[in-house]
């Protein structure tokens, strides 16, 4: 019977959590998943509301003339 972890890494923004991933999974072997919650959010969203997110890109770059 195999048994499994789930492990979350927690901390502060550039704080070494991707790095702290990657180095677990070289020690652990390709069986080790790494999960961007981040990204699964982003993806998610854009998934569902293809247009606002598009939207939004748009409404988050300076307007021509604008100061």
């Amino acid at each position: 019977m195999q048994s499994s972890i789930k492990l979350a890494l927690l901390g502060r923004a550039n704080s070494g959590k991707k790095t702290v991933a990657k180095q677990l999974k070289e020690v652990l072997g390709p069986d080790v998943a790494i999960m961007n919650i981040d990204e699964m959010v982003r993806e998610a969203i854009e998934y569902i509301s293809p247009k606002k997110a598009e939207e939004q890109v748009q409404d988050s770059k300076p307007k021509k003339g604008a100061k």
